[in-house]
């Protein structure tokens, strides 16, 4: 529905992923 909330959870759910990587 919306686009821009969806883009948001996207880029949030890669910034997560990264930092979870690099910690472990």
């Amino acid at each position: 529905k919306d686009k821009r909330k969806a883009w948001e959870d996207v880029l949030w759910a890669v910034i997560n992923t990264r930092e979870f990587l690099f910690r472990h």
